[in-house]
């Protein structure tokens, strides 16, 4: 600008690298704001879920009890309470997929690089509940494992 006209006063100067990165502050706090709400609906699942598996198996710990002393292993009954876990997880993985390729459409214009139906995002998702299940069932499964017979049929 100062060989075309030296007059003209610059200001505000800055390069396009600059203007494109300005323009796409807000979008990427949006989804840095999504990926946390994500990961605290991840661990508010998570908590829940082993939350409601205590209490399965508190509820049940004297059934253990009288499964242990009538000779059920260890093994058998860790099984059982996990097995129940996955159950219920795959129901919930099965019908939060159903509602995600529903929704598909309402989220397909914020997706850049991935489609809406992207099979790999949905069974890497999938994988990972499947994981939090299989841990969240699995701790107090193991509770219910190491029960003492007569301590839980004294338990009332």
């Amino acid at each position: 600008m100062a060989n075309v006209d030296p007059s003209i006063p610059l200001f505000d100067v800055h390069t396009v690298r600059d203007a494109v990165s300005a323009s796409l502050d807000v979008q990427r706090l949006l989804f840095q704001l999504l990926i946390a709400f994500a990961i605290a609906a991840m661990l508010l699942a998570a908590v829940g879920l082993y939350g409601v598996m205590v209490l399965n198996v508190t509820m049940r710990f004297r059934e253990f009890g009288v499964r242990m002393a009538l000779g059920a292993s260890p093994s058998a009954l860790l099984r059982s309470v996990v097995r129940g876990g996955l159950v219920l997880a795959v129901a919930g993985i099965v019908i939060g997929l159903i509602g995600a390729i529903a929704a598909a459409r309402l989220v397909r214009a914020l997706l850049f690089g991935v489609s809406a139906t992207d099979p790999v995002t949905y069974v890497a998702v999938a994988g990972v509940l499947g994981l939090v299940v299989l841990l969240a069932s699995y701790l107090p499964a193991r509770r219910a494992a190491s029960a003492d017979p007569l301590v839980a049929l004294r338990e009332e």
